[in-house]
């Protein structure tokens, strides 16, 4: 299971994640000009919390 919270400021998106135990974590922050960012975020979501047979 992962935990986290985000938001955006001026175009800009930041998220912060981690696994219940605190053993994995994740923070990102992307510019929102480019492309789409929560496709962008949750991809790199689950390339780095999702073991690979669930994805």
């Amino acid at each position: 299971m992962v935990w986290g919270n985000g938001g955006r400021i001026h175009d800009s998106w930041t998220y912060a994640m981690d696994t219940r135990d605190g053993k994995h974590m994740l923070v990102s922050n992307i510019n929102g000009d480019w492309g789409n960012p929560i496709s962008i975020l949750t991809k790199e979501m689950e390339a780095e919390m999702c073991p690979p047979r669930s994805r």
